[in-house]
């Protein structure tokens, strides 16, 4: 059953994805991390400077997850890093563990190019907020790694 509902929400990702790809403006990726492995969809510039992601989980505690982030770019001017820089929080479920239940969090976030490496439409991510679980009072931390692809205009 995980691994129907895993492979059912991966698909829906990238069909998301693709759906968007005719306006360019969309990106699907994977990502690593704690607590665990995902996929995800997003769409760019929702509405001025806001991205809406789309995530599908897997937990290493055997949870899935489902929810939505939105991410907002944040202009370091002056800064000499080579990477976009966004904050942004969300929204989730768990489900099919033993931490089934709704959870919100808070992310901060760089991605860069992969133009170096002659991948264009790649970029790398890293990032990393606290999350609260809606049981009474569990306090978290999310944080990974991940890379996107972005379509073509």
């Amino acid at each position: 059953m995980r691994k129907a509902l895993f492979a059912t929400a991966a698909a829906v990702a990238m069909a998301f994805g693709t759906a968007q790809a005719q306006q360019g403006d969309a990106a699907i990726g994977v990502s690593a991390g704690y607590p665990g492995l995902g996929v995800h969809a997003t769409v760019k510039d929702v509405s001025p400077a806001f991205d809406l992601r789309l995530n599908f989980g897997y937990a290493y505690a055997g949870d899935f997850s489902i929810g939505a982030d939105v991410l907002y770019g944040i202009d370091l001017g002056g800064s000499d890093l080579d990477a976009d820089t966004y904050i942004g929080g969300g929204v989730g479920s768990t489900f099919g563990g033993d931490n089934n239940g709704f959870n919100a969090k808070v992310v901060v976030g760089a991605e860069t190019d992969l133009d170096a490496l002659n991948l264009a439409q790649a970029s790398v991510f890293f990032e990393a907020g606290p999350t609260y679980v809606f049981d009474g009072s569990t306090v978290g931390a999310d944080a990974r790694i991940g890379i996107n692809y972005t379509f073509p205009q």
